[in-house]
């Protein structure tokens, strides 16, 4: 099992740096003398996307840096546009690039998560802090809603917005529609930037594969004996189904995913024991039924012919069936005995967590297939101790790893 681990994090650091090319997507800079020049820009979703726009003239000729002093702004064809402009960072003044999400008479900008509005050429921070408040000597920590305070002066001059204002959050979609309104409230031209992109976008896939399984028990008061130890390792069939959710709006790359896999394991572990005036022999056996709900959060790097992705999440393990077996045979001089019943209390579940890489492949213009590899530890499968003739399981530990290497297809 340690060589698979081995093998699936040298897979994901190879994925990782052979598939690291920057996105360069069709675009255009404008200069500082306002004239558009088109060309190709890379495309990122981190913080550097504020502060340098790499351009290529020719698409994969001669990359030029600008940084916000260079040019006036750059943007995406039907997709981001950003903005040179002076804000207070950390109490001094710097020049950033801006994303532009509304553009009008009144003008909304994204800055590293921090929404800015522009007004008759002044630029406006919206803030919602959390401040320390006392009630009855108990303090608290409450929002300020200072964005409330912000857009209702600003937005003064329409009086069909005020009860929007005042329940507005402080996110980009709620943001963006408020100020779209405004806009066109004004009678004015407005323009939102990737209009395009729908809020939210949800996929679903079915996949099947291996399912590589390994249960450890520690034995710390030695109640236990002949379940110490690692069991022979399951190779059991897994399939189920997956759903994806983003927000290309916000982010491309990113996505929550909630999947239901299946998978049986089988178990098995014999040990000797001498014991002075007889020898004891244990055949040990754990079956389970599975249920795996795996969430994660999964972040897929630019799309190209493969594209590669990562995930990290949580997993809950419903047990649809457990059992365990212990035979016992104890071997002196004089005769054999032997001895059959349950080896442990099982627990109904599990909890663990788990990280994979993978690559998918477009197939058609409605799916991607993909090729997945995962590692998962979970909690084990010993339950609490319990008031029973059977020997108390308190100092008994456990836990369950598996590698699980599936292949499927998935919407887009």
């Amino acid at each position: 099992m340690r060589r698979l681990i081995l093998i699936a994090m040298t897979l994901c650091f190879a994925a990782k740096t052979g598939f690291s090319q920057t996105d360069f997507r069709e675009g255009y800079i404008i200069t500082n003398a306002q004239d558009s020049i088109p060309g190709w820009i890379a495309y990122r979703e981190g913080a550097k996307a504020f502060s340098v726009c790499d351009f290529q003239k020719v698409q994969g000729q001669g990359t030029v840096n600008y940084t916000a002093s260079d040019i006036a702004g750059y943007g995406f064809i039907n997709d981001k546009s950003f903005s040179s402009k002076s804000i207070t960072v950390a109490d001094h003044e710097e020049l950033v690039f801006l994303e532009v999400l509304v553009k009008g008479s009144m003008t909304l900008y994204n800055f590293k998560g921090t929404f800015w509005l522009e007004k008759e050429g002044k630029l406006y921070v919206l803030k919602n802090e959390l401040k320390e408040t006392f009630v009855d000597d108990r303090k608290f920590l409450k929002s300020s809603n200072e964005h409330i305070a912000m857009l209702n002066i600003l937005l003064a001059d329409c009086a069909e917005l005020r009860n929007k204002i005042q329940n507005v959050a402080l996110r980009e979609k709620p943001l963006t529609q408020l100020i779209k309104k405004y806009n066109a409230c004004k009678g004015q031209i407005v323009v939102v930037y990737k209009e395009k992109k729908p809020w939210l976008k949800v996929n679903a896939g079915i996949a099947g594969g291996l399912n590589i399984s390994q249960v450890t028990f520690k034995d710390e008061d030695k109640t236990h004996n002949y379940m110490n130890g690692t069991f022979t390792t399951s190779f059991s069939p897994v399939g189920g189904l997956s759903f994806g959710v983003t927000s290309p709006r916000v982010s491309e790359l990113l996505s929550l995913n909630v999947e239901a896999f299946y998978t049986k394991s089988k178990y098995s572990h014999n040990s000797s024991f001498d014991r002075l005036t007889y020898i004891e022999n244990n055949s040990v056996e754990v079956e389970l039924q599975q249920l795996k709900l795996p969430i994660s959060l999964r972040y897929t790097l630019p799309k190209r012919t493969f594209t590669p992705y990562f995930s990290i999440g949580a997993v809950f393990v419903r047990h649809l069936s457990s059992s365990s077996t212990r035979l016992e045979e104890i071997k002196s001089d004089t005769q054999d005995h032997y001895y059959g019943g349950p080896a442990i209390f099982m627990k109904s579940g599990q909890f663990g967590i788990w990280a994979a890489t993978g690559i998918s492949k477009s197939i058609s213009n409605t799916f991607d297939a993909f090729l997945d590899l995962r590692y998962e530890r979970t909690n084990g499968v010993v339950a609490p101790k319990q008031d029973s003739w059977f020997s108390p399981q308190t100092y008994l530990g456990s836990h369950v790893a598996n590698l699980q290497i599936t292949l499927g297809i998935r919407t887009k």
